[in-house]
């Protein structure tokens, strides 16, 4: 780095024409007070904070590709959804057909399914668009051929989340706003501490030969030195500078603490409340609807139901399927929420 560099020595000359003195030398500035050190200290303090910002570069582009592969994955099991309503309704429209021959439904239920099933067949349709979309962006994002074809599975979930105080220390630890915050109060000490350094004065020494020509002319070797008087430059721009600065990042640290503490508890409700509606729909309406679609269709078939209860059966299982994998969409975007507010992985 250029901060670790020594200052290069200097070629002097002082000739004088008229004593018949000539002198060649070499002057070198000696820094005092540390300023090297500190100006190292200043430059690894600011490296550490380029690589705070990366991770939080890195923690954005996991919380999007968690998204995108969600979204890829509830956009094939929608696809998968609407394919099963297609060939239920197919099934449908065929017992319906054979029924109306035979005289035991009216000519408009067969209509009426028949509508359904080209319902049905114009969402299929877009839900394969959407699939296409999706994974398309996530092969963008996994840096993929746009038109490979990944084999989703569902998402994982967690169980049980620490506690809200838990994962609040884990933000204060790991979050990277927080680390970076911290790094620019690093960085600033150390340019305070390098602007103080600054007004020690340097040491200039030089030496070399000395020829004195004419008559009685003599060779030698002289040596000299100087040193700044700090009586005007104080460096007291610098040293309020760093002070204001200083007292700046204090501020916005009790801020972003604050705002952190927020960020995590929020985020731990949104968890607990997404957690309990996929619970909902996996324990208790998914298994209902589903149960009802088959005992309409079967209560249909037998002549026990008119085509309508079963189309409305079908459509109820629909809906409840379509709200379940936004349910898994909703978990797995607020465990990115949680995972964005501690900075770190779950």
């Amino acid at each position: 780095f250029p901060v670790t560099i020594r200052l290069n020595p200097s070629l002097m000359s002082d000739n004088g024409v008229a004593e018949n003195t000539y002198r060649l030398g070499v002057e070198q500035v000696f820094e005092l007070g540390g300023k090297r050190q500190k100006r190292i200290a200043v430059a690894k303090a600011q490296q550490t904070v380029l690589l705070s910002t990366i991770a939080l570069q890195l923690l954005a582009l996991r919380t999007e590709t968690r998204k995108a592969y969600t979204e890829a994955y509830t956009a094939k099991a929608r696809q998968q959804a609407l394919l099963d309503i297609v060939t239920t309704t197919q099934a449908l429209l065929r017992i319906s057909q054979q029924r109306e021959q035979a005289g035991d439904i009216a000519l408009l239920d067969v209509l009426q399914t028949d509508i359904e099933l080209a319902n049905a067949q114009n969402e299929l349709q877009s839900a394969i668009v959407a699939v296409q979309q999706a994974q398309t962006k996530l092969n963008a994002l996994l840096n993929l051929p746009l038109n490979t074809t990944l084999n989703l599975t569902l998402p994982t979930t967690i169980a049980t989340l620490p506690s809200v105080e838990q994962l609040q220390l884990q933000a204060l630890q790991h979050r990277p706003e927080w680390q970076h915050l911290q790094q620019q109060l690093l960085v600033t000490e150390q340019q305070l501490a390098l602007a103080k350094a600054n007004r020690t004065p340097n040491l200039k020494l030089a030496g070399g030969f000395d020829k004195t020509t004419g008559e009685g002319g003599k060779q030698s070797v002289f040596a000299m030195g100087s040193l700044e008087l700090p009586l005007l430059n104080r460096q007291q721009g610098p040293i309020a500078e760093a002070l204001a600065k200083q007292t700046q990042l204090l501020a916005e640290q009790t801020a972003l603490q604050q705002q952190l503490l927020l960020e995590v508890t929020a985020a731990h409700h949104a968890w607990h409340a997404s957690q309990q509606r996929l619970e909902l729909y996996e324990t208790n309406l998914l298994p209902k609807v589903t149960t009802i679609k088959e005992k309409s269709r079967r209560s249909f078939e037998v002549g026990k139901a008119p085509i309508v209860t079963a189309i409305h059966a079908q459509q109820a299982l629909v809906n409840t399927q379509l709200g379940y994998l936004q349910a898994v969409q909703a978990l797995q975007s607020a465990i990115g929420q949680v995972e964005e507010a501690i900075g770190t992985n779950l």
